[in-house]
């Protein structure tokens, strides 16, 4: 998903001056989410569902005694296939090889 939102974020001319990228994960989800904002739904979603796991990803790595139950890890993974097939069909030209 984060390469995803990286990808969609160069295609549109990245951020700053220099049309790169941030340095870090949280300004990839922040910058990705206000460029999906305007789009229409579900891409307008997909800020927010690239944030969830974002914090997801956060708790289950940093957060001691944390369990993330194969229901939850399943559900991400449905989420995480939409989000990049949605990605795919929005901005065509990212899958042309």
């Amino acid at each position: 998903m984060y390469h995803a939102a990286c990808a969609v974020l160069l295609i549109t001319g990245g951020v700053d001056k220099r049309g790169d990228l941030p340095d870090n994960h949280r300004d990839i989800v922040l910058h990705y989410g206000g460029r999906v904002a305007k789009e229409a739904t579900p891409m307008a979603e997909s800020g927010a569902i690239l944030n969830n796991a974002l914090n997801d990803r956060m708790i289950a790595d940093y957060v001691l005694d944390s369990a993330v139950p194969d229901s939850a890890a399943k559900d991400l993974t449905k989420k995480a296939r939409q989000f990049v097939d949605g990605i795919a069909q929005r901005w065509e030209r990212l899958t042309k090889t």
